[in-house]
């Protein structure tokens, strides 16, 4: 997992408490693109995916990873089984830690350490996927709480079948 992802990861479970209204934008399972840079979007579309995930529903979210991943050496720094191919047919994920979570459909709001870092998420369309699927960019919002740093993240919804092993 890489530090960023982490860091979101943990931002997420540590819990928010709401500022907006509900948005159904959000449902469903969401990874990251691989090779996504820190403020630049992925260079391949985001047809390849980072193992580590999001379940987003009911105002909870959920971490999840993928554990069939055959990926050998097309993920970043050719570390083998920490990407997928974002039209693979189906995935075996493993749940992990919740956490509470609330959205608009074009915000989402972090609280951690007594501040809510906003996050705007701006859809961006890629022609370099076959499936015509879009991704987002999640930015952190110029007022910045002091534990937020620059990354913008660029997620992508799954839409295969998803498999949950214990």
């Amino acid at each position: 997992m890489r530090l960023p992802s982490l860091i979101l990861m943990l931002l997420i479970m540590a819990g928010y408490t709401g500022y907006a209204h509900a948005s159904t934008f959000w449902e469903g399972l969401w990874f990251e693109c691989e090779f996504a840079g820190r403020t630049a979007p992925p260079a391949d579309g985001c047809a390849m995916l980072d193992d580590d995930g999001f379940i987003f529903s009911a105002g909870q979210v959920t971490h999840v990873k993928v554990r069939d991943s055959v990926e050998t050496d097309a993920c970043k720094k050719q570390r083998a089984g920490q990407c997928f191919r974002a039209d693979a047919p189906s995935i075996s994920i493993s749940v992990d830690r919740k956490g509470k979570a609330e959205f608009t459909d074009t915000t989402l709001g972090i609280r951690f350490l007594g501040c809510t870092q906003i996050f705007h998420k701006t859809d961006i369309n890629s022609d370099r996927n076959t499936d015509g699927a879009t991704f987002v960019e999640a930015r952190p919002d110029d007022k910045r709480c002091y534990w937020a740093g620059e990354k913008h993240f660029y997620l992508r919804r799954y839409l295969g079948e998803v498999k949950t092993i214990e």
